[in-house]
């Protein structure tokens, strides 16, 4: 059998597509399928197998078959393909455009073997970016008559741009993984090329829409896309394994700001075709204790892919959580939907789950036992509940946030508690004058209501005083009593009570509040469902019969019944401005006054000599049931 001119063996990381194209250059071929016809090579002898012994004789024997076995890039029975020392899905070798360092080859170093897969980008030595086409624009390929040369008969340019550290440090892991070296970032578990490459290509390309994902996925990128794939990939990688569960949990996949379902569950199956390789173990074990430790942990099933109990949990169930609370898991979902205790609510199916950080669940555990209810706080304030619920709708006594009670009565804190009375106290004197009054006395005679005493103590508008100092509760404070009565009632103007008002208008108590809620009267002071005393305004009543008439002004004009009188009303377009109420023994009124269409007849009282036919509205409104005449008296045709 022939053999070759120039003659040498072959290189520990070169495959033996770059054997022959070394051959290729120094034997003066100007391509390498002059030195394969020589050993009798056929097209796919790198990547089918076939017999190399042509190739051992036409190169005297310098090179054993074992080796350029060894290098040939031929599948086995699991699929995976060898390159340099150890063997990779054939998906992760870029085989019909190789990349090649010029500088490396300028040096007379041998080519390495981990420049081919997809994720390497970069020269691990100059850290410069790899070459992987021609000036003249044609890609690389195995066809082209020496390494550094291009099929064009170009020489290939030196590439003086620097890569990005983050793409050189993956680049120099996969080029140690495949001369069967330790990688080079520390504690990573990835310790064959095969999963650190697939890897890097998961990363590269998980962040893609869901349209593109499976084309990336597919596709072996150009040494500029190994760029990007590895910047995109090293944050998760070098610090291991804190860089992974950074990834994990980052906002859009399993963390605190989690995806969708749909897009959770498309995450979920990617990981799992990911982590069900062989050399992932550690890779998975970290993952299930990143997922565990995150929002999601408590909502996997036990036959969950990425359950694990094995890692401490750092989030519980919003019904775990409200079980120790004591309170009822729609408590717990509206004190996360009011943003007073931290939590998620979760997407679940058609439902949403909400989960809590333990260390928050903890803490509100703890403030609860120390805190004080409703009769706790009352017995140290020396007033009563009720006063207590007063103080607390008033916001002078603000319950604790994120603590529920029972019946939203809320739970108050010590300091808050041992708070107000030191608010208090700042403003007190020693020493009591004649006609002092406790603040307790004040609140259960109702005098006043406690939280506007309070409310105006501590503003500094009402002077106090305490026998002596420091005072225990509310009880030990004094006021004086026309102090009081001052505050009782700050009138800008003459007021009536309930009862004068209703004497005035000529109708019952239960009126009032009605007429004030619907405007027909002003009061100057509303307390929650009742009027106070003498806060009615007497302008307003004075103004009243001027604007509105009740509608048995109207029946006793028309000399009808209440509910004629109504319904000739309603016909007549008008709107009551309050509506009857039999029940509650309420009474319509409507206004006076004509306006988009309203009828309102002028019913002002008959003074006495004066007829119905000086009101007009009256005189031109006839009785149900009475004869139409004429002027004369007779009866009109």
């Amino acid at each position: 059998m022939p053999r070759l001119v120039v003659r040498f063996a072959h290189r520990p990381t070169e495959s033996v597509r770059i054997y022959v194209l070394r051959l290729t250059e120094a034997n003066g071929y100007s391509d390498p399928s002059a030195v394969r016809r020589v050993a009798g090579l056929p097209a796919t002898y790198a990547a089918q197998p076939c017999d190399l012994s042509g190739l051992v004789a036409a190169v005297g024997g310098l090179t054993d078959m074992g080796t350029l076995e060894r290098a040939a890039s031929w599948q086995d029975a699991d699929g995976l393909v060898r390159l340099g020392a150890t063997r990779l899905a054939p998906a992760l070798v870029a085989f019909s455009r190789p990349r090649v360092c010029v500088r490396c080859l300028d040096e007379g170093r041998a080519a390495e073997a981990g420049w081919d897969v997809t994720g390497c980008g970069a020269c691990p030595r100059h850290g410069t970016v790899l070459t992987d086409a021609c000036t003249c624009g044609r890609p690389l390929g195995w066809s082209r008559p020496a390494l550094a040369r291009c099929r064009c008969g170009r020489r290939l340019e030196a590439c003086h741009v620097d890569a990005p550290a983050a793409a050189v440090d993956v680049a120099r892991t996969l080029t140690a993984l495949a001369n069967g070296q330790a990688g080079h970032h520390a504690g990573l578990p990835l310790t064959t090329l095969d999963a650190f490459a697939h890897a890097v290509r998961f990363l590269g390309c998980a962040d893609a829409a869901p349209a593109e994902w499976r084309s990336n996925l597919m596709t072996k990128p150009t040494v500029a896309g190994s760029l990007a794939a590895a910047c995109r990939a090293a944050p998760a990688l070098a610090d291991w394994p804190h860089g992974w569960h950074d990834w994990v949990l980052a906002p859009g996949r399993f963390g605190e700001a989690a995806a969708s379902g749909a897009e959770r569950a498309i995450l979920h199956r990617r990981l799992r075709v990911l982590l069900s390789r062989p050399g992932m173990e550690g890779m998975l074990d970290e993952t299930r204790r990143a997922v565990a430790s995150g929002p999601h942990g408590p909502l996997l099933r036990p036959s969950d892919f990425l359950y694990t109990d094995r890692a401490p949990a750092t989030f519980v169930r919003g019904m775990d959580a409200a079980r120790r609370l004591g309170v009822c898991s729609g408590t717990v979902a509206t004190l996360i939907a009011r943003g007073e205790i931290q939590g998620e609510s979760l997407g679940a199916g058609r439902r949403r789950a909400h989960v809590l950080p333990v260390t928050g669940i903890d803490e509100l555990v703890s403030a609860r036992a120390a805190s004080y209810d409703a009769s706790e706080a009352a017995r140290r304030l020396g007033i009563t509940v009720r006063q207590i619920a007063a103080l607390r709708r008033a916001g002078v006594l603000p319950v604790m946030r994120g603590i529920p009670g029972v019946r939203g009565a809320g739970r108050y804190g010590p300091a808050t508690v041992a708070g107000l009375l030191d608010r208090i106290a700042v403003h007190v004197a020693p020493g009591l004058h004649p006609g002092d009054v406790s603040l307790r006395d004040v609140a259960e005679r109702r005098w006043v209501r406690l939280p506007e005493v309070l409310s105006a103590v501590l503003r500094g508008e009402l002077s106090v005083r305490a026998p002596a100092l420091p005072i225990g509760d509310i009880g030990d404070v004094h006021v004086a009593g026309q102090a009081v009565l001052r505050l009782r009632h700050p009138r800008t103007e003459e007021c009536l009570d309930v009862r004068e008002a209703a004497s005035r208008l000529g109708v019952s108590i239960r009126m009032i509040p009605v007429l004030v809620r619907a405007g027909c009267l002003v009061a100057q002071e509303q307390g929650p469902g009742a009027l106070a005393r003498r806060s009615v305004t007497e302008r307003s009543v004075a103004a009243f019969p001027r604007r509105y008439a009740l509608a048995s002004e109207y029946a006793e004009s028309w000399r009808t019944n209440t509910r004629t009188a109504i319904a000739r009303l309603k016909e007549r377009g008008a709107i009551a401005v309050v509506e009857p109420d039999a029940g509650r023994g309420i009474s319509s009124v409507w206004r006076r006054t004509s306006s988009g269409g309203r009828i309102a007849p002028d019913t002002r009282r008959e003074r006495p000599g004066r007829s119905a036919s000086h009101r007009p509205f009256l005189a031109s409104t006839p009785r149900a049931g009475a004869r139409e005449t004429n002027g004369s008296g007779r009866r009109a045709s």
